[in-house]
């Protein structure tokens, strides 16, 4: 059963300060308020702050072995999707203080105009959304090249 004291206990033992904390819950709930947030968003953020005790910060890297909820987008597609993610962030001239997770969260929101969680980022995509999300990723790395090789 997850509480507001809970989630809050949970981000102190991470480091995280308020800010952080709600940033996090609305990646993962879509909420800004700690407060507004119903049983089942709590259980949600609850269970990212667990995981990230644990020390998993990444997602699986065993790609095959995690089936995604989406609403049409296919497996291959989520797969694909964060393989580019994980390319994009290897170009990194400074490592980006949000994980792979929460970036891939924020191109969904502003490419497909959708919010979505870090446990379940492609729970309200479909296939076209998925296409459109792997072009810019693509673009995106594309352009990464470009500026890389521009600073040789």
């Amino acid at each position: 059963m997850s509480s507001l004291k809970g989630i809050w206990a949970s981000a102190r033992e991470l480091g995280m300060n308020s800010d952080e904390l709600h940033l996090l819950c609305k990646a993962v709930t879509g909420e800004d308020s700690l407060k507004n947030l119903d049983r089942s968003e709590l259980t949600a953020l609850n269970n990212e702050l667990i995981r990230r005790k644990a020390g998993h910060s990444r997602p699986t890297t065993d790609n095959t072995s995690k089936t995604y909820e989406t609403s049409g987008m296919s497996q291959a597609q989520c797969r694909k999707a964060f393989a580019l993610m994980y390319d994009l962030a290897s170009r990194d001239r400074e490592p980006s203080s949000a994980d792979v997770a929460e970036r891939l969260c924020g191109v969904i929101r502003k490419v497909n105009k959708k919010l979505s969680g870090i446990a379940e980022p492609f729970a309200k995509l479909d296939m076209k959304d998925g296409t459109k999300l792997i072009t810019v990723l693509m673009k995106y790395i594309d352009s990464a090249e470009k500026k890389g090789e521009k600073n040789v």
